[in-house]
């Protein structure tokens, strides 16, 4: 329990969690959306796509937001 209190501060390490499953929860749900209302059309290809990179540069920002905490 030492070792837990002392290296990763559990509630900062449970709310980091917390919110990066709900940011990717909440990613594909958007981009589950445009791929059911418009197939793999160019259009619903194009949107997922987008979600993704979002998702994935918002992951990063808060990726590196704890290393330099």
């Amino acid at each position: 329990m030492h070792l837990l209190v002392r290296d990763y501060q559990l509630a900062w390490l449970g709310t980091n969690i917390h919110f990066l499953f709900g940011l990717l929860g909440f990613g594909a749900l958007v981009g589950l959306r445009p791929l059911l209302a418009y197939g793999f059309t160019t259009t619903g290809t194009l949107a997922v796509l987008w979600t993704a990179g979002l998702l994935f540069f918002s992951c990063s920002i808060m990726s590196r937001g704890h290393r330099h905490r």
